[in-house]
């Protein structure tokens, strides 16, 4: 005997047997007993909620000879025709090949035709957003009048893609997902019937991950059963699945939770070196965080996504406060957006997990303009124009062309001039930066969601970062490029762009655009000396960064 999918071994032959769509049952039932079918329904929503299903249980009905309360009896043999697929009276339209004026044309000569049996032609197309305009068109006089024998049925994923005089000609009903409590039970009766032994954290897990859909529950299901060859466990549904274990998840959330920065690098590398899918892992996490949130302002945990016990939910929730867990459950929502998109999820998860441990305030103080509290008034006359969203801070005038920046004992950073209107025009323009940085790298993008302009070095544009990852990764050739391109875009001009950390401190000498060619940075202009002094380590440093012919140290520092 050839097997059967179980989608296809459960689909529903009555109304009773629908899982959820309560609203929509009933509705059908009630207008089927009093004899009111309409001549047209529209059915919409999310796949695998019962659109197709539905729509032949009722044309199954609608031509039932022994009709119970609007059940159909399924002993007839109109009732068994179309359980088998063969009534001539219930034709099923795929709209994505059925599109094309000439098509519907031909429907509206056949739909002219009597019934074979004694009752009504149904028609349903299914997915019928993908017809043409011309097809709605040559559709829209058949819809508002069609034959007193014809009932025609559509059905669609996307009801926005109907043109409106098809809708407003229809009786539509929205089709709402199942919840995972809905799917859960349909589960347990599928497995007690094929005598399957299995536990029913697995049963949840499969549920979840179906999103809704019955028929993707039913799908995931058959194929965890083909693995497991015997008993259901949590092992072979992560392995079909790509579920990661609670442990790993409870772990990543702990180090969320201690800014461990590191730590949740290594968790990842770990991830990727075991194969898992990372946006299936990203949206585990965001569940987690979820259910963390619902345990910390709930002590009865209503309504939790994954199976993990609510005690050790609740152990993780005691390491966080209820607005650092909306702050999380927001990047990472911010990223999966992302991650859908990019041609590398590793870098937009690894960048989703720094931004969610690392520290919570979301301002940059940019180290150029900050001054020291004991500095005198008079080198405070003017005050700084700051980056939009950054602390405003009184700051030291502008140096004058060539001279040499002070010592770093001095300062509190680079010595850039913060204060110029080119810097203006950088900060006026970095949204158009950040859009034409996206056209051309998502990742790139990615790296730079909490850099921010601060001042000039010459005509190189100066970029903080909060984090040294993040700092290395702009530095690549591959994201530095993309990086100079964009600003060239935004800004209508070359500009170089250095990027440091926004706690960083150096001992580069800076120019306001003394001695710099067009297109390259005070770096790469400032002279070759010094190189044969001691090295203190924070010119080391520079070094390190920048490279040795491109550091000058100051005498005078």
């Amino acid at each position: 005997m050839t097997y059967r999918a179980l989608y296809r071994e459960w689909r529903p032959q009555t109304f009773a047997e629908v899982v959820g769509q309560e609203h929509v049952v009933r509705t059908l039932k009630n207008a089927l007993a009093g004899g009111n079918v309409a001549h047209a329904y529209l059915f919409c929503g999310p796949r695998g909620t019962g659109k197709t299903t539905v729509a032949r249980l009722l044309a199954k009905a609608i031509n039932c000879r022994s009709r119970r309360d609007g059940e159909p009896c399924n002993e007839c043999d109109s009732c068994v025709a179309v359980t088998q697929g063969s009534s001539l009276d219930v034709i099923e339209i795929d709209g994505a090949s059925y599109g094309l004026v000439d098509d519907i044309r031909d429907l509206r000569e056949k739909i002219q035709m009597a019934p074979v049996g004694a009752g009504r032609r149904v028609y349903i197309i299914d997915e019928v957003h993908m017809l043409g305009r011309g097809a709605f068109a040559a559709l829209l006089k058949t819809i508002e009048e069609p034959p007193p024998h014809a009932v025609l049925i559509l059905a669609t994923t996307e009801p926005q893609k109907v043109p409106l005089t098809i809708t407003s000609r229809c009786q539509r009903f929205d089709f709402h997902r199942l919840s995972v409590a809905q799917i859960e039970a349909q589960l347990k009766k599928v497995v007690a019937k094929a005598g399957v032994q299995t536990e029913d954290e697995v049963l949840k897990t499969v549920a979840r991950k179906a999103e809704g859909a019955m028929r993707d529950a039913l799908s995931l299901l058959d194929q965890c059963l083909a693995f497991a060859a015997g008993p259901l466990t949590m092992d072979d549904v992560r392995a079909v699945l790509g579920s990661v274990e609670d442990d790993v998840l409870l772990a990543l959330a702990g180090q969320v939770a201690a800014g461990d920065l590191r730590g949740c690098l290594d968790t990842v590398a770990h991830l990727v070196d075991q194969g898992e899918d990372l946006r299936q892992f990203l949206k585990d996490l965001i569940a987690l965080f979820r259910d963390i949130l619902v345990v910390k302002l709930s002590p009865d945990a209503p309504g939790l996504v994954l199976s993990i016990d609510p005690a050790r939910l609740a152990e993780a929730a005691g390491a966080f406060d209820a607005g650092r867990v909306r702050d999380v459950i927001e990047t990472l929502l911010s990223r999966d957006n992302e991650m859908r998109w990019s041609p590398q999820p590793r870098l937009v998860l690894e960048m989703a997990l720094l931004e969610a441990a690392g520290p919570r305030t979301a301002k940059v103080v940019a180290p150029a303009v900050a001054e020291s509290a004991s500095a005198p008034a008079a080198k405070q006359e003017a005050p700084v124009q700051a980056t939009p969203g950054l602390a405003d801070r009184p700051g030291p005038a502008d140096p004058k062309p060539g001279a040499a920046a002070k010592s770093v004992d001095d300062a509190a950073g680079p010595a850039v001039k913060a204060s110029s209107p080119a810097l203006a025009e950088a900060q006026a323009k970095w949204p158009e930066f950040s859009e034409a940085l996206k056209k051309r790298s998502v990742s790139t993008h990615a790296v730079m969601r909490e850099a921010e302009p601060v001042g000039y070095e010459g005509k190189a544009l100066v970029i903080a970062f909060n984090h040294s990852a993040l700092r290395d990764l702009a530095n690549r050739d591959e994201h530095r490029k993309a990086i100079e391109d964009a600003l060239a875009e935004a800004l209508g001009r070359k500009t170089p762009a250095i990027c440091r950390l926004a706690s960083e401190k150096t001992a580069t000498t800076a120019r306001d655009g003394a001695g710099a060619a067009e297109g390259k940075s005070a770096a790469e202009t400032t002279p070759r000396k010094n190189r044969g002094k001691a090295k203190d380590p924070l010119v080391k440093a520079a070094e390190d960064m920048f490279g040795r012919d491109v550091v000058e140290i100051d005498d005078e520092g």
